[in-house]
């Protein structure tokens, strides 16, 4: 951020924004899991490629399903750990198959 937009904030403005984003992304993880995985166990709703609408529109259906036990305030994080974790799985399928088709890089001579 600093470099890219040329952002005027200290290293220890960095570090707080770093700490903030990865505290955010622990809490998203512990919602998702304490609320979708104790009934839909491994990876199956974060591997389905789904629009924000598609993954609120199944959240709210399982919260009306689960008695409340997913509250309105869970939604949209459960919302955006799910759109994150596909693209970032999604990058790493990618990025495998890239390396994949590459292959060993050839020496020339």
């Amino acid at each position: 951020m600093k470099e890219e937009h040329k952002a005027d904030i200290t290293g220890k403005e960095i570090g707080i924004l770093v700490n903030y984003h990865i505290n955010r992304q622990k809490q998203e993880a512990a919602i998702f899991e304490e609320k979708c995985q104790k009934c839909h166990p491994g990876k199956v709703f974060l591997e389905q490629n789904l629009t924000s609408e598609q993954a609120r529109a199944i959240i709210k259906r399982m919260q009306q399903k689960a008695g409340n036990t997913i509250e309105d305030s869970d939604i949209e994080i459960i919302v955006r750990y799910h759109v994150q974790s596909h693209q970032a799985a999604l990058e790493d399928n990618i990025r495998a198959v890239f390396n994949k088709t590459a292959g060993p890089k050839k020496e020339t001579q």
